[in-house]
């Protein structure tokens, strides 16, 4: 497993205990999880972003399409131009036959996170099992 935990490496932009994103990469199933927690500043969300950008492209060049579950569960309620940056970054990055699955904890946060996203690529559920069944199941 690939763990991209550099937060990041232009300088190191130090959060309170229990805020920040973790990606972990699954070279065997392609597959990719994200974990955010609390809160974060921009040039946080811009170099994490970027830190992912560089593992999405690995997963790019396997034999198959890439997965990616991003667990906002635990994410806190974020900075307008952050949250706006985040979420129009990650649409951008995507293509299909890509697919994300955004794990949010309530139905409101999952009617907020589906405006704009192209549902080829990418998708809102508020339980684990719904996401993965959706990375899981058969690309259209």
């Amino acid at each position: 497993m690939y763990l991209t935990d550099r937060a990041p490496a232009r300088p190191r932009i130090t959060l309170p205990p229990g805020n920040g994103m973790t990606t972990t990469y699954d070279r065997a199933g392609n597959f990719l999880r994200v974990t955010c927690r609390g809160f974060w500043p921009m040039d946080y969300a811009v170099a994490h972003l970027s830190d992912f950008e560089v593992v999405l492209h690995q997963a790019r060049r396997m034999s198959r399409p890439s997965r990616t579950l991003v667990d906002l569960r635990e994410a806190g309620v974020l900075d307008p131009a952050v949250a706006d940056y985040t979420h129009a970054t990650i649409t951008a990055m995507y293509r299909p036959p890509e697919r994300a699955a955004i794990l949010v904890a309530s139905t409101l946060a999952r009617l907020q996170m589906r405006r704009g996203l192209n549902p080829a690529t990418h998708a809102v559920f508020t339980t684990l099992d719904e996401a993965m069944r959706w990375l899981d199941g058969p690309i259209a």
